[in-house]
């Protein structure tokens, strides 16, 4: 599995609306930042054709590694709840 970059991504911004490169990646900073900023103010943010992010809240736990009892503190994760068109698309 291959994975897009930043970069590559905002190449391909700048190719389809047909803006600069630096244009383009100010731009996809600034919609990083604006979804950044949403989801630590509203805890989740909806891109249609994507999916839902959200966040979630994962409660402290222990782990046993190597025999060893290894705490991990209780955290928030952002979750990502595919859109239907996506998962069609990605199963055909």
């Amino acid at each position: 599995m291959k994975k897009v970059t930043k970069k590559v991504l905002a190449e391909r911004l700048a190719e389809r609306l047909g803006i600069s490169k630096s244009k383009a990646v100010e731009t996809l900073n600034a919609v990083v930042e604006i979804i950044q900023e949403s989801l630590v103010k509203e805890g989740a943010v909806e891109l249609r054709g994507v999916g839902t992010l959200k966040v979630e809240e994962k409660p402290a736990t222990e782990k046993k590694i190597f025999g060893k009892v290894t705490k991990i503190p209780a955290r928030k994760v952002v979750k990502l709840v595919t859109s239907k068109s996506l998962k069609e698309k990605l199963n055909g």
